[in-house]
Formats: C-alpha cells, structure tokens, sequence
C-alpha cells in the first residue's frame, strides 16, 4: 500500500565502487626474533563496493590482498545513525 508521501514510496540507494591501499613500516626491536614481520614494510591493497542506504547504512563488500599474498573477501556493516 503506497504512503500518500512520496519520499517514503521510494527506496533510496547508491553504489560505490573503490581501490584502497594503505603501508607503513614495523620497527620492532625488542621482539624482532619471533615476529617475522618485524623491522619490515608492509603493505596491503584492494578493491569494494559500498552500498548505501537510508539513514548511512553502508554495506562494504572488499576484496583484499597484503604482503604475504594472503588474500580475502570481507562485509561489513556500518550504521550512520
């Protein structure tokens, strides 16, 4: 049954498509002989989809890799209010 106002008779979306990546540098001194990550750069990259909805409800849909070739797709849920 429609409402007789029409902002509430439509639903209301965008998509955004993305790349993301970020980097930074571990300086790890003090437990360098058991992190195998410590003293390095490391880096990780990606691409998503955020789906928005009423009141900033974000669905993010990401796909992502890091340094050591690990890899995997990822949802989350933000709600703006």
């Amino acid at each position: 049954m429609p409402l007789p106002f029409n902002k509430f008779n439509t639903f209301h979306y965008a998509l955004y498509a993305g790349i993301f990546g970020d980097a930074g540098y571990v300086d790890d001194n003090r437990y360098a002989q058991k992190n195998p990550l410590a003293n390095s750069f490391l880096y990780g990259y990606g691409a998503g989809i955020d789906y928005v909805t009423y009141y900033d409800i974000v669905f993010r849909f990401e796909y992502s890799f890091n340094k050591m070739l690990e890899h995997g797709f990822f949802v989350s849920f933000n709600a703006g209010i």
